[in-house]
Parts: C-alpha cells; sequence; structure tokens
C-alpha cells in the first residue's frame, strides 16, 4: 500500500449526505440485497440481484435530526419518525 492511500474498508462512504460503513442496507429493519436467477422464456439462467428500496428519510432522534436511508416498507408501516 503506498503511502498516502486509504484502504477502501476505512473510508466512509457518503450518499445524499448518509455516511456509511457497510453495503446499503436498511437503517430499521437490517434489509440488504438478497441474490438471485433470471430466467428467460428459454430457461437461460442468468445471476441477478434484488435490491431493497431505500429511502433517504431524515428522522428526530433525541434532540438533533440525521439522515438514515429505510426501506419503503418501514417508512409506511410508520416504524420511522419522520421531520417535517
Amino acid at each position: 500500500m503506498r503511502c498516502g492511500t486509504l484502504h477502501p474498508v476505512d473510508v466512509a462512504i457518503s450518499y445524499q449526505g448518509v455516511r456509511e460503513k457497510m453495503a446499503r442496507m436498511c437503517s430499521i429493519c437490517q434489509k440488504i440485497r438478497k441474490a438471485g436467477n433470471n430466467i428467460s422464456h428459454a430457461h437461460n439462467i442468468t445471476k441477478r440481484v434484488f435490491r431493497p428500496n431505500l429511502q433517504t428519510v431524515r428522522v428526530q432522534t433525541g434532540s438533533t435530526t440525521e439522515k438514515i436511508l429505510a426501506c419503503t416498507r418501514c417508512i409506511r408501516s410508520n416504524r420511522v419518525n419522520k421531520v417535517g
């Protein structure tokens, strides 16, 4: 490793102001991507990924507000206390 470069694991990824250390995951229910198969009409099988529908939401935590990634199912079922 060269001097002055950061290892990819040590760098926090920023997505629309949300700081992450891991893959894209719902902050409430920890839903992550799942692997599966595409199956064509001719039954050709290829790998694919099912990703959760994550939205950036401003939430109230104590006396501060912060942005989190939450799946639409958690937002719809009122597990998230949105600000505004």
